[in-house]
């Protein structure tokens, strides 16, 4: 893998393709400036094509003095370029459908068509002055030798990156990386975009990014169609933190666009959502609060303070001695370890009758008892 990943966020094209999600101009500015003060190397801004606010977005998004690269991205058409040009987009990335089922059920031509047609609109688009990607739609279920003779194409014809597209989710990490390894001997930049129908986006972006990738496609949240996109935050948070692998991006400065897409998408965000979430450092297990309370590392795989979040210990049905002497601490209450064993057992009565996972708003009545204890 190597030491540093380019990330590459599709929040504004395939994240707003999630159903019932049409972003405004302004939240896409928004989202934009949001997205590059988190430090992604690439923003696609949408399809040029579509007119109307959708280009309007891109134009607008092109003049803001924004770090990141703005993209655009067009299907494998001459019209789709010159709304390209018309937006001021000088990068795009040009989709090109790969497999035999897209040729020939989607657009009900053959293989030899689409070298013909993938030439004449790369050559149209150097013309134009463009840089471009070539993007493989449907490359995980392409014919892998015809799969590299198109990228191989792409390349001489002037393609600045191949992207790779797992379009219905169907790869899993170890056919990832053979797909990316095998991709090796060619002389260029590889991107990864993957889609999330078994779950798997993620880890399939890892596995592209061990077998050769230097791109990776995201999207905030990991929206998109279906079920989803690669999340921004988890490749980023799992490339930094389980591989020491720089990707550029801020993960404390993540909080205020994760606010904004769930706000804008009417997606919330589930609390034990990945990175994200509000309670994936909030601790109930006695087991677990004994260790956090003598060393976090030994069951948080990072610290809360690297994206932003505080710990949270929360007292329930399966707190223990543990959790329940440092919540009472908190209040000013010191009970020994056998003290701490009787009003345990007062904890889990109180959990009993409210039939809830947290006492917290019981706390006040345990408090009583502890200081009845003292």
């Amino acid at each position: 893998m190597k030491s540093r990943i380019y990330i590459c966020d599709t929040t504004l094209r395939d994240g707003e393709q999630t159903p019932g999600v049409a972003f405004s101009v302004a939240q896409k500015i928004t989202i934009a400036r949001l997205l590059d003060l988190a430090g992604v190397d690439e923003i696609e801004a949408g399809t040029p094509v579509c007119g109307g606010e959708e280009a309007e977005g891109i134009r607008e998004i092109v003049k803001l003095p924004l770090k990141a690269k703005v993209t655009g991205w067009c299907r494998m058409k001459r019209n789709d370029l010159d709304e390209a040009i018309d937006t001021g987009l000088n990068t795009v990335t040009i989709a090109v459908p790969s497999s035999d089922l897209h040729i020939a059920k989607k657009l009900q031509r053959d293989r030899g068509w689409l070298i013909d047609e993938l030439r004449g609109v790369l050559r149209y688009g150097a013309l134009l002055g463009l840089d471009f990607n070539v993007a493989f739609e449907d490359a995980s279920r392409a014919d892998r030798a015809f799969l590299l003779e198109l990228a191989e194409e792409a390349m001489w014809l002037g393609a600045k990156r191949v992207r790779l597209s797992d379009t219905v989710g169907q790869l899993d990490p170890f056919t990832t990386f053979e797909l990316f390894e095998a991709f090796r001997r060619i002389d260029t930049q590889l991107e990864f975009h993957g889609h999330n129908d078994f779950g798997l986006a993620t880890a399939n972006s890892l596995a592209a990014a061990r077998g050769g990738a230097t791109h990776l496609s995201v999207t905030t949240l990991g929206i998109g169609e279906r079920a989803g996109n690669a999340a921004l935050e988890e490749v980023a948070g799992a490339l930094e933190c389980i591989h020491g692998v720089e990707t550029g991006v801020s993960l404390s400065a993540l909080t205020p666009l994760f606010d904004a897409v769930s706000n804008y998408s009417g997606r919330a965000i589930g609390p034990g959502k990945s990175i994200a979430g509000e309670a994936i450092f909030t601790h109930e297990s006695g087991i677990h609060v004994d260790g956090i309370l003598k060393d976090p590392a030994t069951y948080e795989p990072f610290s809360p303070e690297l994206i932003g979040a505080e710990r949270k210990i929360l007292l329930g049905k399966h707190s223990g001695g543990a959790s329940l002497r440092h919540k009472l601490k908190d209040k000013g209450i010191f009970l020994g370890v056998e003290e701490a064993k009787s009003a345990l057992t007062e904890l889990k009565k109180l959990v009993a009758l409210q039939k809830a996972g947290d006492v917290e708003a019981s706390l006040s009545r345990l408090e009583e008892y502890a200081m009845e204890l003292g």
